[in-house]
């Protein structure tokens, strides 16, 4: 009689343990059934963790019929989490694809403003590419010069921005799941090289106009 109620005590704290668990569980199941939308996915985690150590408090306090029972339920609870996980790993794939378009948007554009005032700094010395430098008369020597300068002082600010823009992002993208990751780092590589490209250009042209400066 004795082990006939007890076992009937243990059956009554197995479906109380169980109902309990399913009534927190149903509605994690009705949320990550919906498709699309904007699931509240760390609210769901924190859910999933809180019923995870919930299950294993059962465990310690309970008969043999409870355990056996709550096993079900930490299959289920792991199958949710899985599936949370994969909408995770989407969610943040789809918004770092997002900012690695709006990276290498901005990086051809920043680009682009460097090669447009390179470009400038070298029309700039075309007077003394029409003539041999010294038939230019002085005072035309003296005004390329100064806008060579000055040309040349926009293209190395334009140039000093991408490349710490380049610099930033680049770190950025290293922190990208692993196909972004590759990724972003071959195309801010390739701007790089580009850069380098333009500023030992620019460079040499900094160095005549010191020259031309220096012999005027």
């Amino acid at each position: 009689l004795k082990s006939a109620r007890r076992e009937l005590q243990q059956r009554s704290q197995a479906q109380m343990a169980l109902r309990e668990l399913r009534n927190k569980l149903q509605p994690i199941q009705q949320q990550l059934s919906l498709e699309g939308g904007d699931l509240p996915l760390e609210s769901l985690e924190s859910q999933l963790k809180d019923l995870t150590q919930l299950c294993a408090q059962k465990r310690m306090h309970s008969g043999p019929l409870v355990v056996k029972e709550l096993a079900e339920i930490e299959r289920k609870i792991k199958e949710f989490q899985e599936k949370l996980k994969a909408l995770q790993d989407s969610k943040r794939q789809s918004g770092e694809r997002s900012i690695l378009q709006a990276i290498e948007k901005e990086g051809a554009e920043r680009l682009q403003a460097f090669n447009d005032t390179f470009g400038k700094a070298r029309d700039a010395e075309a007077p003394f590419l029409m003539c041999a430098e010294e038939d230019l008369p002085l005072e035309k020597s003296l005004t390329t010069v100064k806008d060579c300068e000055s040309k040349i002082t926009c293209a190395s600010t334009a140039g000093s921005i991408a490349r710490i823009y380049l610099m930033i992002k680049g770190t950025e993208v290293k922190k990208f799941v692993p196909e972004l990751c590759t990724q972003g780092t071959r195309k801010i590589a390739e701007f790089q090289a580009r850069m380098d490209e333009m500023a030992s250009k620019l460079n040499d042209l900094k160095v005549k106009t010191a020259e031309r400066k220096k012999s005027t």
